[in-house]
């Protein structure tokens, strides 16, 4: 769906049942500098479940976009999001950093920071929706 992946984070989770759905949440900090020369950088945070991104309810992801070459500011994150139709087993769940295609010729790539001297979390909870009171779109 979306381009090569230039960063990965990811754990291993045995999913119980195939009727439930995977919260996943990442929480650290991210970072993007500018690099030049097209007035801005872009970069996205994204999850994948067994190497795949989430299209039920839609993707899992955050994105970053910046105009300053001499910032460097790392911004604290927490990305959130529930995935559909994840089969019983063994699963991985990734934290990913890659481009955005749509911006690819407007933006330049950018130098991209994922977890600098921080705690970074990937939290993985399998959750039965029909008996809890939730709603997913």
């Amino acid at each position: 769906m979306y381009s090569a992946v230039l960063f990965s984070q990811s754990c291993d989770f045995v999913k119980k049942r195939g009727d439930t759905v995977l919260r996943v949440v990442w929480n650290g900090d991210l970072r993007l500098i500018d690099t030049g020369p097209k007035g801005g950088s872009a970069r996205r945070w994204f999850f994948t479940i067994n190497g795949k991104e989430c299209s039920d309810p839609r993707t899992i992801d955050t994105q970053l976009h910046v105009r300053d070459e001499d910032s460097d500011n790392h911004r604290p994150a927490y990305v959130e999001g529930y995935c559909r139709g994840i089969a019983a087993g063994d699963v991985n769940v990734a934290w990913n950093v890659g481009n955005i295609p749509s911006s690819q010729s407007s933006y330049n790539v950018g130098d991209s920071y994922t977890g600098w001297e921080a705690t970074v979390r990937i939290i993985v909870e399998e959750v039965d929706v029909d008996s809890a009171d939730t709603a997913i779109v």
